[in-house]
């Protein structure tokens, strides 16, 4: 496809910063490096004011490094869509933005997570048709089957962050014996905008603990694990066993199967302990007593 101009990213914040820690380095990145006129679209902004300092929790719209910040509402007005739309890990998009999509004929791309199982470079760049639209699978990963790793190595780490001879990059193999092969796409250079860090004073600094104030038992219902056998919550002296995650809401019982929605292509999975109806919660329950 031509360079786009503009770049919509939309995030809903799940698991307080991994979510809009991606999309707002990715957005950062578009804007920065290929000057791609980029709105970043968050439900949620006190996890990215807890990344981005200078930013305002109660402000719907605002700048930084390049790229404006909106506050995506439950109620998501009209606007002029994008020439590419990311939507990250499968938020699920307004419902008008479709619509605004097919009339400017926009790329659609659905960023996945990170993976290294085998079963991603097939799912790579793999299409998705949402008529009049074709929306596109992109798994980052590391093989040259899948979408790469994004990679920033600051100058200072390389030692020659003030060196005014630095004229050239070598990747080099540090160790002996044999390594899996790797690709290196693009290498790019960043100026650093950043205000410089404050010099370090090394003042000494006093604290007191009292190891005697408020002090009060620990609950032990605070320890738990997740799908544990019944000899991991023996060896491990937990008292909860906790069976959760997206899946788990849609658990058919009588076909002993989880459907995993817009997660993955709305497939309903048979569990490992076979087509018996209820197997699996049956399983769980004796594991856990």
């Amino acid at each position: 496809m031509i360079k786009p101009v503009s770049c919509d990213i939309f995030c809903k914040v799940i698991d307080n910063y991994g979510d809009i820690g991606v999309t707002w380095r990715l957005a950062r990145q578009l804007a920065c490096e290929f000057n791609i006129v980029v709105r970043l679209w968050v439900d949620e902004l006190n996890s990215f004011a807890r990344l981005c300092p200078e930013a305002d929790a109660t402000l719907e719209c605002q700048w930084y490094c390049g790229v404006e910040v909106r506050l995506w509402r439950e109620n998501f007005a009209a606007v002029q869509a994008a020439e590419l739309v990311i939507e990250a890990f499968a938020c699920k998009l307004p419902e008008i933005y479709p619509t605004l999509m097919a009339e400017r004929k926009t790329v659609w791309i659905n960023l996945e997570y990170l993976s290294a199982e085998d079963w991603v470079e097939g799912c790579h760049k793999l299409p998705s048709p949402r008529p009049p639209l074709t929306r596109y699978f992109f798994f980052p990963g590391f093989t040259r089957k899948t979408g790469g790793l994004l990679i920033t190595i600051p100058l200072t780490a390389l030692g020659v962050a003030n060196a005014n001879n630095f004229d050239r990059f070598t990747i080099q193999l540090t160790s002996f014996g044999t390594v899996n092969a790797y690709y290196v796409d693009d290498i790019v250079l960043v100026t650093n905008n950043a205000p410089p860090a404050p010099p370090v004073t090394n003042a000494p600094v006093a604290i007191t603990v009292d190891a005697q104030l408020n002090r009060h038992s620990i609950s032990p219902l605070i320890y738990g694990t997740a799908f544990a056998s019944s000899n991991q919550l023996a060896d491990l002296n937990f008292p909860i066993n906790r069976s959760g995650g997206n899946a788990e809401t849609r658990y058919n019982w009588q076909l002993n199967a989880h459907n995993h929605a817009a997660d993955w292509y709305f497939e309903s999975i048979g569990d490992d302990s076979g087509s018996t109806p209820g197997a699996s919660a049956d399983d769980f329950v004796a594991n856990s007593r």
